[in-house]
């Protein structure tokens, strides 16, 4: 009976959290708008306890310890970098444009320091960062008052706005920063956000993928596979073209053979290196904010998914658009990223699906997102089983190509080139597929 009952309560109170959380989007004036985007939108609430508390808790070595193992593989990476560079600096310099380069370093004059923003390694959280910390127009009290939307529409300077003689200055005396990602794991987590949830949005590339794998000509490119993008993006690099900054190598980016970084941090290490590169650059009374980004991202990612899939440009006029396929594919997206559990299904029909609002959708994603944390103790491997599954129906010829492309990246920044999810030949162990429909 005790059980039951606590059960009970257990089950009303994530219900009751939902709908607060829901009651607070819908009347929560905006707190910052319109920097480009003129469906500018916001959330202005913190995550509730339940969401962060997996997040709490956790022991931590000593601050000494941290700062030693810190300063010896800041030593390591950076004497690596070099090593590497000065077997073959010419292989290393990337081959886009000046203008494309000078467009991913951004500037804080503030504080003396620079950037490389690379895509699908913590850009937007960068973006609003460095924001906060230069003019701060709009008095934010943390910079995940910005949205995600928002973010890449922010006033921040970059070197593509400076003449020579500012770079010069600025390389020779400002601190410089560089945070990078595990390469393969970085490819298809760009493919997942950009091809696959929003295809309806990215035809032009996606029909350039079905060209690159002998397709014939149709209407609409709504379900290109993994595979098949792989096999495109391996020509195209191949072939010396670029494409979209999403999927192009890092070093092509940010240049590190070119630019001596003085502080290289990894996503994969985010929540340590970004603490520790606020100490770098003499923010240390700030690093509260890489506490809350660990949870803020999850809210992030749930409001992101829901503003995108009922936003203007995912609508009935656009040919290539079928909602209820898309809003599938975004359950599937958010159940890749390890936010809903693998063991729960797609809740709508095609036909109550017509009359779901957005507001209605994420508080479903909110909810479904909150159980899974409470019931599922293994969500934090779903990232590692779809990764499996992605590169499993990719031909070993063009593994080995994709290998050739990221060694300068693994090389460069001490990743294996050879790893095991994009290698292995085992079988999958889960029944269970990510890239079928839910």
């Amino acid at each position: 009976m005790f059980f039951r009952l606590h059960r009970y309560k257990k089950v009303t109170l994530i219900g009751l959290t939902a709908c607060v959380l829901a009651t607070l989007y819908i009347t929560r004036e905006k707190t910052f708008k319109n920097f480009t985007d003129p469906h500018s939108w916001r959330l202005g609430f913190d995550l509730p306890g339940i969401l962060t508390e997996k997040f709490a808790n956790t022991k931590r070595p000593s601050e000494e310890v941290m700062q030693q193992n810190n300063a010896d593989r800041q030593r390591e990476l950076k004497e690596n970098i070099y090593a590497v560079c000065q077997n073959d600096t010419s292989k290393y310099y990337g081959y886009n444009n000046k203008f494309i380069f000078h467009s991913h370093i951004y500037v804080n004059t503030r504080h003396e320091f620079i950037n490389c923003l690379i895509e699908k390694v913590g850009c937007s959280f960068f973006k609003r960062l460095l924001y906060f910390f230069s003019n701060n127009k709009h008095n934010l009290k943390d910079p995940f008052e910005i949205t995600l939307g928002d973010a890449h529409g922010l006033p921040n300077e970059r070197f593509s706005q400076m003449s020579f003689r500012q770079i010069e200055n600025i390389l020779k005396n400002y601190k410089k920063i560089i945070f990078v990602r595990e390469p393969y794991s970085r490819l298809l987590s760009a493919f997942v956000d950009k091809l696959f949830a929003r295809s309806s949005r990215w035809q032009l590339i996606l029909r350039k993928v079905s060209n690159a794998n002998n397709q014939p000509q149709r209407k609409c490119y709504n379900n290109v596979t993994f595979a098949e993008f792989v096999t495109y993006f391996v020509k195209t690099i191949t072939n010396g073209l670029n494409t979209d900054g999403h999927f192009m190598p890092m070093y092509t980016h940010c240049k590190p053979c070119l630019i001596k970084y003085d502080f290289i941090g990894k996503l994969e290490s985010f929540q340590n290196d970004a603490e520790k590169m606020m100490v770098f650059i003499g923010l240390s009374n700030h690093k509260y904010l890489i506490q809350k980004a660990k949870s803020a991202s999850v809210l992030d990612e749930l409001t992101d998914a829901a503003h995108i899939l009922f936003s203007s440009d995912s609508n009935s006029k656009n040919p290539c658009y079928d909602p209820y396929n898309a809003a599938q594919k975004t359950w599937r997206k958010l159940q890749i990223k390890g936010l809903i559990s693998i063991h729960i299904n797609f809740p709508y029909s095609p036909e109550n699906w017509l009359n779901i609002t957005k507001q209605e959708f994420l508080t479903s994603l909110i909810q479904k997102h909150q159980h899974s944390v409470n019931t599922d103790a293994n969500l934090s491997e779903n990232r590692k089983m779809a990764l499996r599954e992605a590169y499993q129906d990719i031909p070993d010829e063009i593994k080995l190509k994709l290998k050739e492309i990221f060694e300068p990246d693994c090389l460069l920044f001490k990743y294996n080139p050879f790893p095991s999810f994009v290698f292995d030949k085992a079988p999958l162990k889960s029944p269970f597929r990510f890239f079928s429909s839910p």
